[in-house]
């Protein structure tokens, strides 16, 4: 059997399935998960759900963390601001630094995993267009 052949009877087998049909189960959990998600507070649903507001004041005080980190204690004039920069550094030290490489690694291997994904996606579509 060629792989033609192979494909065309592949093809007429899966035409001959029945459509799969959805468990009637499945509306009302999807509806009750839908008014459990609504019914959370804004500070508990993902950041993208947030209001504006609370998104920009969120980027500006992270933007103003990452300032106060890379300022030199130094360059402070104030006792309370070098206190302030102390509390981040230890924040960044105890919280964020430890995490990092494994945070650097996912981010890495997920990019690997997209960019192979799409070239395999293209290998696919350009094999099926035709010429």
């Amino acid at each position: 059997m060629n792989p033609d052949e192979l494909e065309s009877l592949v093809s007429r087998k899966l035409a001959s399935l029945p459509v799969p049909r959805a468990p009637a189960t499945l509306l009302p959990r999807v509806l009750d998960e839908v008014r459990r998600a609504r019914r959370k507070p804004w500070y508990e649903r993902p950041w993208v759900a947030w209001p504006r507001l609370c998104q920009a004041a969120s980027v500006v005080g992270l933007a103003a963390l990452a300032w106060l980190a890379g300022v030199a204690p130094e360059q402070l004039a104030s006792g309370e601001a070098a206190a302030l920069l102390g509390a981040v550094r230890v924040l960044w030290e105890v919280f964020l630094e430890p995490n990092a490489v494994y945070f650097a690694a996912t981010v890495g291997v997920m990019g690997a995993a997209s960019a192979l994904f799409c070239a395999a996606l293209s290998h696919m579509l350009s094999e099926r267009s035709p010429e």
